[in-house]
Formats: structure tokens, C-alpha cells, sequence
């Protein structure tokens, strides 16, 4: 990968969304949940910043309402850095083919 492995790091959300506040009796949110491979097959928990939900991640940045997935996430920065599906998966590539 052009000598990104160490900068680029792969998290697998649950594949059910699930409440995001499950201690929040009031909260009915459900959404994208990172979960260890343990707990769920295929899933790879959030190393970069601990997060245990995806709405977490977007709530520590200011943004509020549509938690979507992909992410790319700036390590360095510590910021989101692309949301969008085709950014996501190209701008890295083209970047540094």
C-alpha cells in the first residue's frame, strides 16, 4: 500500500445497528455499534480513538443528526476527513498510486 500501513488502520462495525445510548432510557437512537471480534465475528473495534459507536465519533466532532458510514478518519489530525462512500473508497488510491 505505498508504505501507508502504518497510517492506515481498518475498524468493522457490527453488522445490526443497535442503540447508541443503551443506558439512556430516553434515547432511542439506533446505529452503526464497533464491537471486537469476540463479541461479534467479522467486527474490528475502533483502535484509533476508543469509540464504541459511530454516532460517538461524529458527537466528539460537533456533528449531530446522520451518522453514516464509510469514514475515513484522519489519524493525525484526529478529524473526520471523508463521510462519503466514493471519496472514501477512491481518494485514497488516487492519491497515491
Amino acid at each position: 500500500m505505498k508504505g501507508l500501513v502504518g497510517a492506515i488502520s481498518l475498524s468493522v462495525v457490527a453488522a445490526v445497528m443497535e442503540k447508541t445510548k443503551p443506558d439512556d432510557p430516553s434515547d432511542e437512537h439506533v446505529g452503526w455499534v464497533f464491537k471486537t471480534a469476540e463479541e461479534e465475528d467479522g467486527c474490528v473495534e475502533d483502535i484509533v480513538g476508543g469509540f464504541k459507536t459511530v454516532r460517538d465519533l461524529y458527537e466528539v466532532h460537533g456533528s449531530t443528526g446522520k451518522y453514516t458510514v464509510p469514514i475515513l478518519y484522519d489519524k493525525v489530525q484526529k478529524k473526520i476527513a471523508n463521510n462519503e462512500s466514493s471519496g472514501t473508497f477512491y481518494f485514497p488510491w488516487l492519491c497515491f498510486c
